[in-house]
């Protein structure tokens, strides 16, 4: 998988902007909740599961970084149908990328000036498993537990490597013209 996914970055960007939009709206809302909302929006199941996922991540990065970690990983890790485990490259899922670079550019931002508010911003970042693990470490550590720090892959549940390569071959994304999704 060496060219970016999805192939077009307004969808992406379209797409990342609506889980932010879904969960800031309905905080208490499961990623599972999220996925079947987006799919009855026209996104397909695989791309569903990996933007509930992806997107908390990537809008997560810069927050940790200022937390003091040090070291990201640039692979995410997803099971196969026989139940091994295979990396795929963060660098090649725009969800990812799109999230981190709008985080980053919005925490620039004087907080008055952001196009989220703070509570709506923390409801998606904390949904993902690094901020999670991180203020567990900072809970127990305290304020410097997060310096130097290294985190390793995420692991992607709710679809295989199978289905998500499937997907990739398929790089084109099969829309109504008059579907924005």
């Amino acid at each position: 998988m060496s060219t970016m996914y999805p192939a077009d970055h307004d969808v992406a960007a379209a797409r990342v902007s609506r889980v932010i939009d879904i969960i800031s709206n309905q905080p208490s809302i499961t990623n599972e909740q999220v996925a079947i909302q987006l799919i009855i929006e026209g996104i397909n199941r695989v791309d569903a599961v990996l933007l509930v996922l992806l997107v908390p991540s990537g809008l997560s990065y810069p927050i940790l970084r200022q937390w003091g970690v040090t070291h990201f990983p640039d692979n995410y890790q997803v099971l196969s149908e026989s139940g091994r485990m295979l990396s795929m490259p963060l660098a090649a899922e725009r969800y990812f990328t799109v999230a981190l670079n709008w985080a980053e550019e919005i925490l620039k931002l004087d907080p008055s000036q952001r196009p989220v508010s703070q509570q709506a911003f923390e409801a998606v970042t904390n949904r993902s498993a690094e901020i999670g693990c991180a203020i567990q470490l900072l809970e127990k550590g305290g304020p410097n537990a997060l310096q130097g720090a290294t985190f390793g892959p995420m692991t992607v549940s709710g679809v295989t490597a199978e289905e998500i390569l499937a997907h990739r071959r398929d790089n084109t994304l099969r829309r109504a013209w008059w579907q924005f999704w």
